[in-house]
């Protein structure tokens, strides 16, 4: 783990390097997961390494010249948070905060539903087991909406077993993140799931990408 810390930290690019803010901000996020790792060897999960390992394949396509600085800000990252136990939902929310300002919330499926409807998400943070609409119920029922078909949503649950991932990947859930939780886990996962995107919108906008892995449209001074 040590060394998996001290190979992050090495990844981070220099300050003068602007168009590289968005890599930058993905190797502090890692380098916090990590660094809570090694402070707390209990919380080393699947879970946890599920969460990392995407995050050091973007960097791939976040660390060439020239790429937008305000990628990860601009537009500003939305985020809703959906649990019916306060204290989970405030937990989750709180942490997310910290990194992307105040996400909002909901406490169950059916409230959740109205929010997708009236606007779109960058990442949903959702549990399963919940009153009335449950996650997986109220996770298909959004990718109905306009606004959210192809919104990220992560299941943020105890229940990770093959069968509680089936169910997940046949509603169209995108991962999972096992509670407990650590807030720099939950900030990894809504950076990746928003950068790698906005990278694919960029992609899909211009026809096609670019040697790098980026497009002509992330590049400073693009029209």
């Amino acid at each position: 783990m040590a060394d998996l810390y001290c190979r992050i930290h090495s990844l981070a690019p220099p300050p003068h390097c602007a168009g590289l803010q968005p890599a930058g901000r993905v190797v502090a996020a890692l380098e916090s997961l990590f660094k809570k790792l090694l402070e707390h060897p209990r919380h080393t999960t699947p879970s946890t390494f599920q969460t990392a390992a995407p995050a050091v394949d973007l960097l791939r396509s976040l660390c060439v010249e020239g790429l937008r600085a305000d990628l990860a800000t601009n537009p500003p990252v939305h985020l809703l948070v959906v649990d019916n136990d306060p204290l989970a939902c405030r937990a989750i929310a709180g942490g997310l905060q910290l990194a992307f300002g105040r996400p909002d919330s909901a406490a169950d499926g059916e409230a959740a539903l109205a929010l997708a409807r009236q606007k779109t998400f960058d990442v949903i943070f959702m549990d399963v087991q919940m009153p009335g609409m449950d996650g997986l119920t109220a996770c298909a029922r959004i990718h109905e909406t306009a606004a959210n078909r192809q919104t990220p949503v992560v299941f943020v649950t105890k229940h990770t077993d093959a069968e509680a991932r089936l169910a997940s990947h046949q509603c169209g859930g995108s991962d999972f993140i096992t509670k407990p939780f650590l807030c720099s886990e939950l900030t990894l996962k809504a950076l990746t799931f928003t950068l790698r995107r906005r990278l694919q919108k960029l992609e899909l906008a211009e026809g096609g990408p670019v040697p790098g892995g980026v497009k002509d449209a992330c590049l400073v001074g693009a029209p």
